[in-house]
């Protein structure tokens, strides 16, 4: 068949409020998800076949970190249920069964995850994404006591940006120099 996409061609619309609380439509074009996906996978050093797991809904564009370099990257999409999702044990045993290289969610989900202490599994991924909210040290400090391996990325950008724009890992607590 005959194609007629190029680079300008729009891939997608995506609905926002961002920071101005008008609700409007991001048009997403080709060339910026492409432009996304090299630079992720280039930030994150994810070969070719890299395994991802998404935990959004695919209306929002959290997930899309996941999404369009699995599928442009021939990767493997692992996309879970909403039940596997909500009960921290099914969604550890998952990852831990399953080999994820990249896991992307919100803090607050996976401050959820983890609540309790005692019972607290961490699900198994090379790279941990967490981003769509703040990042608080606290999650941190638990992640690395549950998964010291993990190597965990914040991750920020706004809609209209295509998924995100800075990528940062997390290497150390900063701390506040004494006068």
């Amino acid at each position: 068949p005959t194609h007629r996409t190029t680079s300008d061609s729009l891939a997608y619309v995506i609905f926002t409020s961002g920071s101005s609380g008008q609700p409007k439509g991001v048009a997403v074009e080709h060339r910026q998800v492409l432009n996304y996906v090299y630079g992720i996978s280039d930030r994150l050093s994810l070969p070719d076949g890299a395994t991802y797991a998404t935990v959004s809904t695919l209306a929002a564009d959290l997930g899309n970190t996941a999404v369009f370099p699995a599928l442009c990257g021939g990767g493997c999409l692992h996309v879970l249920s909403g039940d596997r999702l909500a009960d921290p044990q099914a969604f550890a045993e998952y990852c831990t069964s399953h080999r994820i290289d990249c896991l992307k969610m919100t803090p607050s989900h996976l401050a959820a995850l983890v609540a309790d202490e005692d019972s607290a599994q961490f699900p198994r991924c090379r790279h941990l994404i967490l981003g769509g909210e703040s990042l608080g040290w606290e999650l941190i400090r638990k992640i690395r006591h549950l998964a010291p391996d993990c190597q965990i990325w914040n991750h920020y950008g706004p809609t209209e940006t295509t998924i995100g724009v800075l990528t940062y890992k997390v290497e150390a607590e900063l701390t506040t120099p004494t006068v």
